[in-house]
């Protein structure tokens, strides 16, 4: 039987992308075998992962991860908080059990589409079942992807307001997870046009502190 939280979480989700709701709902409750959830220090679930090489990783932050994601997110999107009527778009790569998600979803103004991206939906099926995502599903625009870009998407961010967000212990938790944001980052470049996205991992905290005072296309904040 399906999670009670998870049912309400997909419900919420299938108002925005009801092919994913579908396809997640279809996949067995099963966790994966190297993702543990546990309860931080603040009383909110937090994830590790057994990497590979039997290291573990954190996700999220086992003391606070909402405050962790939250600082993040007005770190890299903050030309859009605090500006009611401010349109554009915001991309958050690095998902996890969905706290970088809630955060941006409570922070940015209405009017701003929230973009949300992961390389593996197997910890957000996790976060289904343990967190309050009615934050997220209630804003106006939202889009979830999971795997590689889609470059038809992306074309959208071309010409307007947008910014991004890299959730960086996401990123390191996950085997190829840079790679994988930079292929993300690659194929947005065309909506800045002057600025290159890095050829590979190296050059990617550069770049992510140009896209963080980026408003427009071709205009630096």
């Amino acid at each position: 039987m399906i999670h009670r939280r998870r049912a309400h979480n997909l419900l919420g989700l299938s108002r925005h992308e009801p092919t994913l709701a579908l396809d997640l709902a279809l996949r067995k409750a099963k966790p994966s075998p190297d993702l543990e959830p546990m309860l931080g220090k603040s009383g909110a679930w937090t994830l590790q992962r057994r990497l590979p090489d039997g290291r573990i990783a954190t996700l999220h932050s086992p003391r606070d991860p909402r405050a962790e994601a939250a600082r993040q997110v007005q770190a890299r999107l903050a030309a859009f908080l605090g500006q009611e009527g401010q349109g554009g778009v915001c991309l958050i790569l690095g998902l996890g059990l969905g706290w970088p998600a809630l955060v941006a979803a409570e922070l940015l103004p209405k009017a701003t589409a929230l973009w949300i991206a992961d390389a593996r939906a197997d910890a957000f099926l996790l976060g289904l079942d343990r967190l309050d995502l009615t934050a997220l599903w209630s804003r106006a625009r939202v889009r979830v992807r999971f795997g590689p870009p889609e470059p038809g998407l992306l074309d959208r961010l071309s010409g307007c307001a947008w910014g991004v967000s890299v959730q960086d212990g996401l990123l390191e938790a996950h085997p190829g997870g840079r790679a994988w944001a930079v292929e993300w980052l690659k194929a947005a470049e065309g909506a800045l046009g002057h600025v290159p996205a890095p050829a590979d991992t190296s050059g990617l905290p550069a770049w992510l502190g140009l896209c963080a005072t980026t408003r427009l296309r071709g205009e630096l904040a």
